[in-house]
């Protein structure tokens, strides 16, 4: 098994930087969404958040 990251948004702000990725372990796995909030001091990350969420199927839609 090989997990698979796909990095869709990037935004920095100061010293914050916000990642949006869209991970997945096989082909047709809905996979994960995460959200990933980085603190950077120094040139080095000082803190770190991580929220995810399994991707949900919609009719029509999709969150990605």
């Amino acid at each position: 098994m090989t997990l698979r990251c796909l990095p869709l948004r990037v935004i920095a702000d100061g010293d914050l930087v916000f990642l949006f990725v869209h991970s997945w372990n096989t082909p047709g796995d809905p996979g994960r969404a995460i959200g990933e909030i980085f603190r950077v001091e120094n040139g080095r990350v000082a803190e770190h958040w991580e929220v995810m969420q399994t991707v949900v199927k919609m009719e029509g839609r999709s969150m990605f």
